[in-house]
Parts: C-alpha cells; structure tokens; sequence
C-alpha cells in the first residue's frame, strides 16, 4: 500500500479526536512505539486546533468573535479545558473555540464555565472600564457547537473551576 499523505493522516487524526473517547486514546497509545507516539501526537495536535474551531463555527464561545478568511485563517484557538500536560486528553470534549484573549484568561483561570454553560469570572480579575473588557460576559451563555456531542465534557469543566477555586458552579 502506497504510504499515506500529511492531509490524509491528518483528516484520518480529525476523525479520531471527534469520536474517540480518552480510554480508546490511552489504549491506543498503549500500542505504539515512542517514535510513532510523537509522530502521532504532532499530528494530532494539529487535527485539534483545526477541528475545535471549526466545529464551534469559528467563533469564539464566550465572545460570539468570528472572523474568518477566505484561505481558512481564522482568530479562534482551539483551547483544551484540562491542560493537554495534565491530561493526554485532545478529544473535542476537553476543547473549546477561544479568542486569544479569552483563551489567556482561562488558561490562567480568570474565567471559566459554569455547569449550565455559562461565563464565570473570578473575583481576582482587575481590568479598566473599557467596553471590551471580561466583566460584561459574566453569566452569558455560551455558544457551543450544534451537536451536543462536541459539547465540553461536564467533568472537565468541573476540574478548571476546581483547579482555580470558582467553587460549586
């Protein structure tokens, strides 16, 4: 069999991150050589920033910020809820569609989300009285991707708010 294109492995990663599931990742890591673990990882990594926002619509989940470009470039990240590092989980429910500066606050716990998904933001946040500030999201909806299978998995959003002390949200 003819060896598989970058494109083509990447498609075949997207579809893994849709639909797997953390244990089916962890068991297939379990199989592989450290080589084809990193190979893989580099790969998956890449299928993650590009699936996340596409399936919240390149659009921010906090803001509703979408901007797109006619070659695909988009402002929104694909952001994990449970740090990558800590958790080997790059599976669409331990992701969400971030502008870089909700993306910043949340990785540094300035705001995260609500069980009902909601925006919370931390007493700790001191920001200036611009109109573009973090304060007046607090308490709005989220927007999340059509499917509620790609919905940020209950859990992980329960660990961030227990990670940076938002208490029983």
């Amino acid at each position: 069999t003819l060896p598989k294109t970058l494109p083509d492995q990447i498609r075949e990663i997207e579809g893994q991150i849709e639909h797997d599931t953390p244990e089916a990742y962890v068991a297939r890591q379990l199989q592989r050589t450290q080589e084809s673990e990193e190979e893989e990882q580099v790969l998956r990594s890449a299928a993650f920033r590009r699936k996340i926002p596409e399936l919240y619509g390149y659009r921010c989940a906090v803001t509703g910020l979408q901007v797109m470009h006619q070659h695909k470039a988009n402002l929104i990240d694909a952001c994990h809820i449970v740090p990558w590092a800590d958790s080997y989980d790059d599976t669409i429910t331990n992701g969400i569609a971030l502008c870089p500066n909700m993306h910043r606050a949340f990785d540094r716990g300035l705001i995260s989300i609500a069980a009902d998904h909601t925006l919370l933001v931390s007493d700790h946040l001191k920001e200036n009285d611009s109109t573009y500030g973090i304060r007046p999201f607090r308490g709005r909806p989220l927007y999340l991707p059509k499917d509620r299978k790609h919905w940020p998995d209950p859990d992980n959003l329960a660990k961030h708010r227990e990670r940076f002390e938002f208490g029983a949200a």
